[in-house]
């Protein structure tokens, strides 16, 4: 806050929460204490909502209740946030501001109402690799025997039949032959059609890897049905909100088995809710651990593990070889 009368409706705000000041010198510490670590909340909020990972002037909002979320629809606008995307079933909005002060002061004049206030982070389809500054590896490819590498041997046409997975990503060419018009699109927001930008192709390509029926680059389940959910917006970047959106979308559109192929170094409780709605439905989530070869920095939603989603990393063809440097 800029201004002595925003400090004023800050501790005023968040004395409604437990206290009336009568006087009691007892009553005025506590208040003290209480609009001291207001102060310090919302200095953090505000550099969340200012970090470089976050996309400007949006803010992912969750509240506590059905009714706590009709009271935030129906007084955003004149509370100066913008809502531009809403998850009903996780009570959740992605807003857009012009100042910072417009969430904070709907915070305080609120607090009842919201479980959470984040940032809406950035989630990325990883870089493409370039040569490391070290001595050359001698590792192998696995190439087109991988799956057999992996015991997969044998006619495996009809694997994944009746399965329905769901690419997020940026968007599958439906048109391309080896998916055989298995291919339907769900639009949330960011388009049905593929990408144009950098990441032109990334989408398709792991279709292909997943499901594909080409004889040079078969697919691991090429009878199953396939998802096509574009999560990337005309910058080529995704961000939680909207992979959150694409997580519920497959959900309901029946998909088992949910690829995401791309990821961020921040989480959020909104990504830990769709991933928490995916598991409850039964249906897996397969997310790329990242290629810049960090051991000490993770990357979401790879990381969250231990909510029922399965991290994949790369490997070479060496038998005594583990993760490959590039890989997280």
């Amino acid at each position: 806050f800029r201004s002595a009368e925003d400090v004023a409706t800050l501790r005023n705000g968040w004395a409604h929460i437990s206290y009336e000041v009568r006087g009691s010198s007892t009553q005025t510490t506590q208040l003290g204490r209480l609009a001291a670590t207001a102060d310090a909340f919302l200095s953090g909020l505000r550099s969340l909502l200012t970090s470089r990972e976050a996309r400007p002037n949006e803010a992912t909002l969750t509240f506590k209740d059905d009714a706590a979320y009709r009271r935030f629809l129906a007084r955003a606008q004149t509370a100066g946030l913008n809502v531009i995307g809403q998850l009903d079933g996780l009570r959740t909005v992605r807003v857009r501001f012009d100042r910072i002060a417009a969430v904070q002061k709907d915070l305080l004049a609120h607090p009842g109402d919201y479980a959470d206030a984040a940032a809406n982070n950035y989630l990325r389809i990883p870089d493409r690799l370039t040569k490391a500054n070290r001595a050359d590896v001698n590792n192998l490819p696995f190439r087109d025997p991988a799956l057999a590498f992996l015991g997969a041997t044998g006619d495996r046409s009809t694997w994944g039949r009746g399965v329905t997975l769901a690419i997020l990503d940026s968007g599958v060419n439906a048109l391309d032959p080896t998916f055989t018009g298995r291919v339907r699109t769900i639009d949330v927001g960011a388009g049905s059609l593929p990408a144009t930008d950098t990441t032109s192709g990334h989408g398709t390509g792991v279709a292909a890897l997943a499901a594909g029926i080409a004889a040079d680059a078969p697919g691991i389940a090429p009878a199953a049905n396939i998802i096509s959910i574009r999560v990337t917006a005309a910058d080529g970047l995704s961000d939680i909100f909207t992979v959150a959106q694409g997580i519920l979308a497959a959900v309901d559109a029946g998909a088992k088995v949910i690829n995401i192929s791309l990821g961020g170094y921040v989480t959020s409780n909104v990504l830990l809710a769709a991933i928490d709605y995916a598991e409850s439905k039964g249906a897996l989530i397969v997310a790329a651990a990242g290629n810049d070869g960090s051991a000490t920095v993770r990357e979401y939603p790879a990381a969250e593990g231990e909510y029922g989603l399965l991290a994949v990393t790369a490997s070479a063809a060496c038998w005594n070889s583990s993760a490959e440097m590039y890989s997280r």
